[in-house]
C-alpha cells in the first residue's frame, strides 16, 4: 500500500513538472509572438509618421512651384512680352514689364530657393525671360541654343518629369527635376511657347537632414516609375527589383501612406512603406523584417528564471495542505480590498502623471528646436504647452476676457503656420479694462475655429477681427464679436453651425457653437448674435454682463 502510495506521488510529480514545462513553452511562444508583434507595429507606424510628415513638405514645395509655372504659363504681362503684339500695347519695352512681373512673382513664391532655373520662351522668335538661382554659373541661354532645354532626357510634356542632367551644364551633370508646362498665346490662347523649370534636387534632399531613419533602412524618391536612393544631398539612380506580398492596412495611419510587405531580389522578406508626394511621386522606405526574438538575450534569461520559479511552485505545491486554500482565499479578499480603496487614487495620479509627462516632453522639443535654430518650431511648441496646460490644469469655469484673448492667440500661433500668412489677426479694443470682465473658458476659441473653417479656408484666406466694446445702448454690458472676410454663410448653414458647431473639429472637438451657447446661458449671459453676407463676411457677437472675474 505504501509503495502504490509513493508510486502514485511520483506520477503526480512528473505529471505537474510536465504539465509547468508545457505552461512555461506556451507563454514564452506567445509572448514571443506579442513582443515581435508589438515591436514591428511600433517601428512601422514611427517610420510612416514621419515619413509622411516629411512626403507632406516636400509635396507643399513641389505644388508651390506648379503653382509657378502655371501662373508663368498664362499671365498676360509674360505673355505680351515673348509675343509680339500688333497693335503693340503701352507697356512694350522688350520685356522689360516681362521680367519685373516674373522677379516679383519669383521671390514671393515660398519654395524659389530651389530654382535652379526657370526659362519661358516661344516657339517662333525665340524671344525668352529667365531668372533662377544657378543660372550665371551655366551656358548663357540665347535665341540661338535655347532649344537645348529639351535636350539630355528633358521632354515638352507637361508636368514633372525623372531627373535629368541640366542641359545647360556642359562641363559637369547637375542634376535636376524638370517641371514643363504650355505658354499660352496672348491672342489666341494656344500653346505656343514653352514653360521649363529646373528643380535642385534639394527639394527632396534637404527635408531629410537629420531624418533618423532605423538601422538597416533603405529610402528612396520614386518618380514615374524611376527610383533614386537618397543619400544625404544625392539622389542616386537605383533599380530595386522587389515583388509585392501583401498590404497591410492596419499599420496605414494616413490614406496617402501605405505599408506593403515584399520580397526582395535577394529572397529576403521586408517591410516597404511608401507615401505619396504629388500624382506619380512617392517617397520609399524600406526596411528589414525584425527577428522572431528581437530580445533574445534578456529573453532567455527570463525564460529560465520563469521554468525555475514554476517548477519550485509545482514542487510546493505537493506539500500543501487544504488550509492554504482557505489562507489564500483571505488574501485575495483582503489585497482586493486595498485595491477597490485605491483605485480612484491610482487613476487621479494617472491623470496627473500623463500632463506632467506632455509638459516636459514638450519643453524638451521646444529647446532641442531652440538649439537648432528652429525658432518657428519653439514657438509653435511654446504656444501648444501653453494651451494643453491651461486646458488640463486651469479647472476655473470663468476666466477674465484677458486670460480668454491670451489662449486665443496661442491657438492662433498654431493656426498661423498651418495657415502660413493667408490668415491674420486684429484686436481691437476699446477699453483695457473691459478685459478684466468675466467669460466662461473656452468661448472665443470655437467661434474662431468656425471662421477659420467655414468663412476663411474655402477662401483661401482672410482676416479675423476680435472687437471688445461697451455696449452704449444697454448699461453694464460688454460686446465681444468675431468678425471675419471669408465667404459668409446662409441661414440654413447658421442654424446647421447652431446644431453641429465645427465640422471638421479642431483642438477642442466637442466644443462646438450649440455647446457655447448652452454654456454662457447657463452663466446668465445671452447666446451668440450670428450676421452674415453671403460671399463677403460673417460677425459673431456674445453679450457679457460686466462683472469682474476677480469678484
Amino acid at each position: 500500500m505504501k509503495n502504490k502510495l509513493q508510486m502514485a506521488k511520483s506520477r503526480a510529480m512528473f505529471l505537474m513538472i510536465l504539465f509547468a514545462l508545457f505552461i512555461t513553452l506556451l507563454v514564452f511562444v506567445l509572448s514571443s509572438k506579442v513582443i515581435y508583434d508589438f515591436q514591428r507595429r511600433v517601428t512601422v507606424q514611427s517610420v510612416a509618421f514621419n515619413l509622411r510628415l516629411v512626403a507632406s513638405l516636400i509635396g507643399q514645395d513641389m505644388r508651390d512651384l506648379e503653382s509657378l509655372v502655371r501662373w508663368c504659363g498664362t499671365n498676360e504681362t509674360i505673355a505680351s512680352s515673348l509675343f509680339k503684339i500688333t497693335p503693340p500695347p503701352p507697356q512694350w519695352r522688350d520685356g522689360i514689364d516681362g521680367w519685373r512681373r516674373l522677379s516679383e512673382e519669383f521671390y514671393n513664391n515660398r519654395a524659389s530657393h530651389f530654382i535652379n532655373r526657370l526659362l519661358i520662351f516661344n516657339y517662333e522668335s525665340k524671344r525668352l525671360l529667365q531668372i533662377g538661382n544657378q543660372i550665371n554659373a551655366s551656358l548663357t541661354v540665347s535665341e540661338w541654343n535655347v532649344d537645348l532645354v529639351y535636350s539630355r532626357g528633358i521632354s515638352s510634356d507637361p508636368g514633372w518629369q525623372g531627373i535629368s542632367p541640366d542641359p545647360f551644364y556642359l562641363t559637369r551633370d547637375v542634376p535636376v527635376i524638370p517641371l514643363v508646362y504650355p505658354l499660352y498665346h496672348p491672342n489666341r490662347g494656344t500653346p505656343a511657347g514653352s514653360v521649363a523649370l529646373a528643380a535642385s534636387t534639394a527639394i527632396i534632399t534637404e527635408r531629410f537632414t537629420g531624418y533618423n531613419a532605423p538601422s538597416g533602412t533603405e529610402l528612396y524618391f520614386a518618380i514615374h516609375g524611376k527610383y533614386y536612393g537618397i543619400d544625404g544631398t544625392n539622389l542616386i539612380p537605383a533599380y530595386p527589383v522587389w515583388t509585392q506580398l501583401s498590404r497591410t492596412i492596419k499599420d496605414t495611419i494616413h490614406l496617402e501612406t501605405e505599408v506593403l510587405t515584399i520580397r526582395d531580389g535577394e529572397g529576403r522578406l521586408r517591410t516597404m512603406v511608401r507615401s505619396r508626394i504629388l500624382d506619380g511621386i512617392f517617397l520609399v522606405q524600406v526596411l528589414p523584417r525584425l527577428g522572431i526574438f528581437p530580445m533574445a538575450g534578456e529573453w532567455s534569461i527570463l525564460t529560465a528564471g520563469l521554468i525555475i520559479l514554476l517548477l519550485l511552485l509545482a514542487l510546493l505545491w505537493l506539500g500543501i495542505n487544504r488550509q492554504t486554500g482557505e489562507l489564500v482565499r483571505l488574501m485575495e479578499e483582503r489585497i482586493a480590498d486595498e485595491k477597490n480603496a485605491r483605485d480612484l487614487e491610482y487613476r487621479m495620479l494617472l491623470s496627473q502623471i500623463n500632463p506632467h509627462f506632455l509638459y516636459n516632453t514638450l519643453n524638451s522639443i521646444k529647446w532641442m528646436a531652440t538649439i537648432q535654430k528652429s525658432s518657428g518650431i519653439a514657438e509653435m511648441i511654446t504656444a501648444l504647452s501653453r494651451l494643453l496646460r491651461s486646458v488640463t490644469k486651469d479647472v476655473r469655469r470663468s476666466a477674465s476676457l484677458r486670460e480668454e484673448i491670451a489662449l486665443l492667440e496661442d491657438y492662433l500661433v498654431i493656426q498661423k503656420y498651418r495657415y502660413g500668412n493667408s490668415v491674420s489677426f486684429k484686436k481691437i479694443i476699446d477699453d483695457e479694462d473691459l478685459l478684466d470682465t468675466a467669460i466662461p473658458r473656452f468661448v472665443l476659441q470655437p467661434l474662431v475655429e468656425n471662421a477659420i473653417f467655414h468663412g476663411l479656408e474655402p477662401k483661401g484666406g482672410g482676416t479675423i477681427t476680435l472687437r471688445v466694446q461697451e455696449d452704449h445702448n444697454v448699461c453694464s454690458r460688454v460686446l465681444v464679436s468675431i468678425e471675419d472676410d471669408g465667404i459668409g454663410m446662409s441661414e440654413e448653414t447658421i442654424v446647421a453651425i447652431r446644431v453641429t458647431g465645427c465640422e471638421k473639429g479642431g483642438v477642442f472637438q466637442e466644443v462646438g457653437i450649440h455647446n457655447v451657447e448652452e454654456r454662457l446661458r447657463y452663466a446668465g449671459a445671452e447666446g451668440i448674435s450670428i450676421k452674415s453676407e453671403e460671399g463677403k463676411w460673417t460677425v459673431m457677437t456674445i453679450a457679457l454682463k460686466r462683472e469682474s472675474a476677480y469678484d
